[in-house]
């Protein structure tokens, strides 16, 4: 018999977990369908581009530090629009070390993931104003009934 564990039991037995994730707010550096997060125990100070892991409620979230203030993270997903602030250092519970895809291994250097905290900022305009456009379209238009 093999004994389940969550994702917390992992890191603090072993250091490192690798696991699978939903959604899509990491895209385009981690693709759901393709991609397992290979996650260990924070060992160093966190930085801004980080990808840590927190929990909300009982979801793990995977998303990236943009900025800390103190003890305080200000944390958003590269395909996201809103930030999160409530967060702290202490609520992370691991730091994306690589992932796998197709097989092959890739390391989260900080020059790799900065590549993609930049490519995520230069969109992050776009993506608000879809954003924006999305919300205003389903409050004020209605949709057709097709009878």
């Amino acid at each position: 018999m093999i004994e389940t564990q969550n994702i917390e039991q992992m890191l603090d037995k072993v250091g490192v977990c690798v696991t699978g994730f939903s959604g899509t707010s990491m895209m385009p550096m981690l693709n759901k369908d393709t991609d397992r997060a290979l996650i260990v125990k924070p060992n160093a100070p966190l930085k801004p581009g980080d990808i840590v892991l927190y929990r909300r409620d009982n979801i793990y979230i995977l998303h990236r530090i943009l900025k800390i203030n103190g003890e305080n993270l200000v944390i958003r997903g590269d395909n996201c629009t809103a930030v999160e602030t409530q967060y702290k250092t202490g609520d992370v519970i691991g730091v994306l070390g690589g992932f796998y895809r197709n097989g092959k291994f890739i390391e989260c250097t900080a020059e790799y993931s900065q590549k993609y905290a930049k490519a995520a900022d230069r969109t992050y305009l776009r993506r608000k104003i879809l954003s924006y456009a999305a919300a205003l379209k389903n409050r004020f238009i209605k949709p057709k009934n097709n009878k």
